[in-house]
């Protein structure tokens, strides 16, 4: 029963770090097989559960794989007497990615220093990430035993530690670098993958660069491409990562959406993907083969009509206007003028007091009358009310009357026709003519800039713009093509 327990996988948990340090160069070493700390441990008898560690190789590269393993060390008679799996408190360390490696390995009993036992072995791949010396602390293994074979006999607590380690981390070289090296560590294939063999121009295909290998696939960065014919556009990236073996290895994706440019038949070029190989301590190359792809006449989708919108000066904010005595007299000139004749005579104020009420009327009949010949825009009565508005308010009000014109006789919703691009892309495709879209544009661009302005609009301006509105509308009405209600 004890051995059954002591059969399941240890449930332990590594977060691993670095110190860095200038270090000296030391030669690299293969990575070992799954029980190799077995054959370099010295065993202690007299423990009933001896427990031990080790990592190799002990000089490696930035982004090389060190495998770290454990070695638990189960005696015959602590096998019969262990009643719960012993706990197992990991090093902690900071800045190492860790992969759990391959599933632990069980050894059948033998002799280590003397003493005899079953020998359980977990690894976990480690990836430094930046060079210097590393220390791996000793980790620490407890459990218990029961003084006697009693069922109900006391348990006894042990703790014992396995070896420190000390490893060096050595930086890339310098010399030999490639240009284009982005930083990928291991050995590694590349190939590419196009997801059709006949292409047209304007229609995008999909192409894959398919990097694998040994090493820390996650890591694997994105490289640059360049495809004349085509404009590439970078996509997703895959990553498939396998630890079932003694080396961490798997394969990463890239794609591109190529989108054709010219016809014919084309190339796509040799695409080299550069690495550092830390067993050989250079640097190389993955490169792909050549493919050949032909492509089709089509159509390329070219830019929207140019829109070149002139910049309309921004409305000043009315608070950083200067109060004017002068203009504000102008205005109520006539009020104060009054005022300070009837002053002196308190009998007439019944009479000063209809004449100001007099005054505010006509003012809201010439604001009413103002709004009513920017609501007359489109029916041609712009003519029959010679009352303005004040500032932009009717320049505003002309605008939204024609835009709402507009969505109406052309059949959209008025939130289509929002910026001037969207108004003149929606008359160029109903039919009306470049010269005609090109005024009312100009005229919407008009009243804005009016609208945002603090200046009054003077009589003729808006009898003028009155007629070009009703102009352009009908002209508009008539280019326009009908589309069925």
């Amino acid at each position: 029963m004890s051995s059954m327990l002591f059969g399941r996988r240890l449930h332990w948990l590594f977060v691993l770090g670095v110190a860095l340090t200038t270090v000296s160069a030391a030669p690299l070493h293969a990575q070992p097989s799954p029980t190799a700390i077995l054959d370099q441990i010295q065993a202690n008898g007299t423990r009933p559960i001896d427990f031990h560690a080790a990592v190799f190789p002990e000089t490696v590269y930035v982004g090389q794989q060190i495998t770290y393993q454990v070695a638990v060390l189960l005696s015959e008679s602590a096998r019969a007497r262990l009643r719960r799996n012993p706990e197992f408190l990991p090093p902690e360390l900071r800045g190492v990615l860790a992969y759990e490696l391959g599933s632990p390995k069980r050894v059948a009993p033998r002799s280590y220093g003397g003493g005899v036992f079953e020998a359980h072995v977990f690894q976990r791949a480690l990836f430094a990430v930046a060079p210097g010396p590393l220390m791996v602390p000793a980790p620490q293994l407890s459990y218990t035993l029961p003084q006697s074979s009693s069922y109900f006999s006391r348990e006894e607590r042990f703790v014992v530690r396995a070896e420190s380690a000390q490893l060096v981390v050595k930086a890339l070289p310098s010399t030999g670098r490639p240009q284009e090296y982005t930083g990928a560590v291991g050995v590694w294939e590349a190939s590419v993958q196009l997801d059709t063999a006949a292409a047209r121009v304007g229609d995008p295909l999909l192409l894959t660069l398919r990097v694998e290998g040994i090493g820390n696939v996650k890591l694997l960065p994105r490289p640059a491409i360049s495809v004349e014919w085509a404009s590439a556009v970078p996509a997703t990236d895959r990553v498939q990562i396998d630890t079932s073996l003694a080396y961490v290895r798997g394969y990463k994706e890239f794609d591109w959406i190529l989108t054709p440019t010219r016809a014919g038949e084309v190339n796509v070029p040799p695409l080299r993907y550069s690495y550092f190989n830390p067993y050989r301590g250079s640097y190389a190359y993955a490169e792909t083969a050549p493919r050949i792809i032909t492509v089709s006449s089509g159509i390329l989708a070219t830019a929207a009509e140019s829109d070149n919108v002139a910049v309309l000066p921004l409305r000043v904010w009315r608070g950083a206007h200067r109060w004017s005595l002068a203009k504000q007299l102008q205005a109520w000139r006539l009020p104060l003028l009054l005022l300070l004749v009837v002053s002196p005579l308190p009998w007439l104020a019944p009479v000063i007091g209809a004449t100001l009420a007099s005054i505010g009327a006509s003012r809201r009949g010439h604001k009413r009358d103002a709004r009513l010949t920017a609501s007359g825009v489109l029916g041609g009565k712009a003519s029959q009310h010679p009352g303005l508005g004040e500032g932009g308010e009717l320049a505003r009000h002309t605008r939204r009357t024609i835009l709402g014109a507009l969505a109406q006789r052309l059949r959209v919703s008025p939130q289509d026709l929002v910026s001037r691009r969207d108004v003149e892309r929606t008359l160029r495709r109903r039919g009306v003519t470049r010269e005609t879209t090109a005024q009312v544009v100009a005229l919407l661009d008009e009243l804005a800039q009016r609208g945002f302005s603090n200046e009054p609009t003077p009589p003729h301006a808006a009898h003028e713009v009155a007629a070009r509105a009703d102009q352009l509308l009908t002209r508009v009405d008539t280019e326009a093509v009908r589309r069925p209600s």
